[in-house]
């Protein structure tokens, strides 16, 4: 995993996603709404963002919950606090009970598009053992108030970042666009995944059908869009040609299970668009993404969740005879555990093989597993 040259007199910086690589400088990073920052840009800001952490007092190697909405400030608060070494503790909401229950050393709420951003240090805070592997804290669920965490270690995040590029062919031309928040593992993914290869993502927080998400999707020429099933409901709803533009490459659903003649619909959608659509399935624990289905196989097996993604291993693990079991994942991506209490921020890796929790069968002819319970 790449790491950076040391930030002047201060310390050795983390750099998972090959942010300060000199041949990207020139190339576009981050976009938005008002234009766009280049790899050189977006390495100078998060300089910036880390002087200012120090300065203000936020001890080395912390706990530092975020929240906000997706945008510039969201981006360059994260890969500084991963730069520097911190642990960032995503959040949507809760943040007083998130504060109460883990104690981190500062919070940072970040709006979206305004360029302002707040840090508050916690002077009382207490010294919190954190292992030297542990990169990220997440949510199950997505809800913030649940008082388990998904331990995820820098590597986790590199190693599913760098399989999603592969898988989805992703280069330093590719395009994708926020259409889920930054703080739920699949939104944080499309990140991940697009500045691994030194590709460039347009941070915005507008729905699916508002006429000015669209405007972004021409303006950038967006080449995918991700989302969850209420993400193509709403398309559905609205009129799916929103988001059809000449430069669209993908499409990609996870999140949930979609009814196998609904995608087999936008599978064929994504055909007559000369656009390829992506079945994905994940789990935060899972750092984001364990299986797809190869985009030729989809109007075939609507309703499968395919194979193991790069890297990663599927098994079903039936109990006697039968076909139907849980399925099991392994592979680099896996989190290290759970935490429920501070001491297990100091554990390292006491997970190997995801149990998911869904029962599955793997279908013999085409390597294929599909969920059918849990």
């Amino acid at each position: 995993m790449p790491t950076a040259p040391t930030h002047p007199g201060v310390r050795q910086l983390v750099d998972p996603f090959d942010v300060r690589d000199p041949a990207r400088a020139a190339r576009p990073a981050i976009r938005h709404a008002a234009g766009s920052i280049t790899y050189g840009e977006l390495a100078d800001l998060i300089d910036d963002r880390i002087a200012a952490f120090d300065a203000a007092g936020v001890p080395d190697r912390s706990i530092v919950v975020l929240v906000g909405d997706n945008g510039l400030e969201w981006v360059v608060s994260y890969l500084a606090l991963i730069g520097r070494g911190d642990v960032p503790l995503l959040a949507a909401d809760h943040v007083e009970r998130l504060v109460e229950r883990w104690s981190p050393a500062a919070t940072i709420d970040v709006g979206a598009d305004t360029g302002d951003w707040r840090l508050s240090v916690r002077a009382t805070a207490p010294t919190i053992d954190l292992h030297p592997d542990l990169g990220l804290l997440m949510s199950t669920s997505g809800s913030t108030g649940n008082p388990k965490l998904v331990r995820l270690a820098t590597a986790n995040l590199h190693a599913n970042a760098s399989s999603i590029a592969e898988f989805q062919h992703l280069t330093d031309a590719d395009v994708g666009i926020t259409s889920l928040p930054l703080y739920y593992s699949f939104g944080l993914s499309i990140l991940h995944s697009h500045l691994v290869v030194g590709g460039s993502v347009v941070v915005t927080d507008t729905s699916v059908v508002d006429p000015c998400f669209r405007r972004l999707l021409l303006e950038h020429d967006v080449t995918n869009l991700a989302g969850v099933p209420h993400t193509f409901d709403l398309l559905d709803r609205a009129g799916p040609e929103q988001v059809r533009v000449p430069s669209l490459r993908f499409l990609a659903q996870a999140g949930g299970k979609m009814a196998p003649e609904r995608v087999a619909a936008w599978a064929d959608r994504a055909r007559r668009w000369h656009a390829d659509w992506f079945s994905m399935y994940g789990q935060t624990e899972a750092t984001a993404r364990m299986a797809f289905v190869p985009p030729d196989a989809v109007r075939s097996h609507p309703g499968a969740i395919g194979v193991a993604i790069p890297g990663g291993t599927l098994e079903i693990d039936a109990r006697g005879d039968g076909e139907i079991g849980e399925i099991v994942y392994t592979g680099p991506n896996v989190m290290l555990g759970y935490a429920t209490e501070r001491a297990d921020l100091a554990l390292g890796a006491t997970v190997s093989a995801l149990r998911t929790g869904d029962l599955g069968r793997l279908d013999p002819a085409t390597g294929f597993i599909h969920v059918v319970g849990r």
